[in-house]
């Protein structure tokens, strides 16, 4: 059964995103000899879940980065010309999309985000695992990592510190942990 891994970037002041939803910022950190672990996770997961909004934006930067990988795209809208045959739209409830892929999946489950489905996951109980690359940026303002979050009790599982400053963190959701035990 695989856990739910929200595996993401943000800046040091805790934003995925600027207010518009640009992640060019993340640019200058992506490097032909550094990927700070990525392919090593990417090839672990058994499948992807993401947001709508996550979702355009990947479309838009031209191809599809994850054609070996069922994609559940978390929307309302229909998805007209899905870019890869893996690509689905689910509109049902997350509850049960998480249970079926821990049923069928011994991998992990990538939930890749954005903020909205990251805070809804979080208040159903369906995220096991953060790991969060964190880049040495300040943007001021900006789309959350989580806009809500009931879990406040976390365990670090692994940490790295890379030489340019970007610093990645792991950790374990507590489950059953009342605040202020």
């Amino acid at each position: 059964m695989g856990d739910v891994i929200y595996y993401l970037a943000m800046s040091a002041d805790g934003y995925i995103a600027t207010p518009e939803g640009d992640v060019s910022w993340l640019l200058p950190f992506q490097k032909p000899d550094e990927d700070y672990g990525y392919a090593a996770f990417y090839n672990s997961v058994g499948a992807i879940v993401m947001g709508g909004n996550s979702f355009r934006q990947t479309v838009s930067f031209g191809g599809w980065a994850y054609p070996n990988k069922p994609c559940f795209v978390i929307t309302t809208q229909t998805i007209d010309k899905p870019p890869a045959p893996t690509v689905f739209a689910y509109n049902g409830d997350l509850r049960q999309l998480v249970i079926g892929l821990k049923a069928r999946l011994e991998e992990p489950i990538w939930l890749m985000g954005g903020s909205q489905l990251a805070s809804s996951m979080s208040r159903a109980g369906l995220i096991d695992t953060l790991i969060i690359t964190i880049v040495p940026v300040i943007l001021g303002l900006g789309l959350p990592m989580m806009s809500f979050s009931p879990f406040r009790d976390l365990t670090l599982a692994n940490y790295n510190v890379y030489p340019d400053g970007v610093v990645q963190v792991q950790y374990y959701v507590q489950r059953g942990v009342s605040e202020g035990d």
